[in-house]
């Protein structure tokens, strides 16, 4: 009787051990596989794409000199993907990790932003972030109703130099009210810990107006005007050239 009791205690205890230690080894809180505190930080910047120009693109029929070029954006999401099971809690999360990219992961910068590219690169601002790979940003462009955008996304001003010497204004506006992702250039960011990044949304300038010929442009006014009531067939084609030509790089 004596060593059925010592028998079972033992069991017992063992049972209990081992309960003890598979909880510990399923637990799955977040806290424990993210780093403590946001102790890094990306600062965004957005401009031309390096080596490129404003005052001199080429098109069919001649080339394009830019006066200024208006984008207005609702908000940037930038996706960490380093498989951390913690939250970066950007500006949009609900706290709640329920597996999704978009609700535990991503960071939120919201807009609405607004900035022109023409004069050089333009400070989006900095994001206080828990160290991590990130390797994709969704953009998303959205109308605004104020100057000099009035009811568009984007607005562009500039020359079109004709082959022939001649040289006519044009504008762009455009009503692109849309998301796209793009990813971040050679493969991602990596943010270690107290350190600052930099990325920049670039804009290739090559890729935005490829295609576009304003040659047989219809003319208002001695300006040619490129929206959802006039030139549409050219307005289409800078759309679609949108996705393409922006993306994000490591901005050293």
């Amino acid at each position: 009787m004596y060593n059925r009791s010592i028998l079972g205690v033992g069991i017992g205890l063992l049972f209990s051990i081992s309960i003890m230690y598979l909880g510990g080894c399923s637990d799955k809180n977040p806290a424990n596989a993210q780093p403590l505190s946001k102790s890094s930080t990306i600062a965004l910047k957005t401009g031309i794409k390096s080596n490129q120009s404003a005052s001199s693109i080429p098109i069919a029929g001649g080339s394009l000199e830019l006066t200024s070029a208006y984008f207005n954006l609702d908000k940037l999401v930038i996706q960490e993907n380093s498989g951390f099971d913690g939250e970066q809690q950007g500006n949009h999360n609900d706290g709640n990790n329920n597996g999704s990219e978009t609700e535990s992961s991503d960071i939120t910068v919201n807009g609405p932003l607004q900035f022109d590219i023409v004069n050089g690169d333009v400070s989006i601002g900095n994001v206080s972030v828990y160290p991590g790979i990130f390797k994709k940003v969704n953009v998303y462009l959205s109308l605004n109703s104020a100057a000099p955008f009035n009811g568009n996304s984007i607005f562009v001003t500039g020359n079109f130099h004709k082959s022939d010497g001649t040289i006519v204004p044009f504008e762009i506006k455009s009503q692109y009210n849309s998301m796209y992702e793009t990813l971040i250039a050679n493969g991602g960011i990596t943010v270690l810990t107290n350190q600052t990044v930099e990325i920049k949304l670039s804009f290739d300038l090559m890729k935005l107006f490829q295609n576009l010929d304003l040659s047989n442009a219809v003319i208002t006014n001695n300006k040619i005007i490129i929206d959802s009531n006039n030139n549409t067939n050219i307005l289409s084609v800078f759309d679609a050239n949108l996705s393409q030509s922006i993306d994000f790089e490591d901005h050293k």
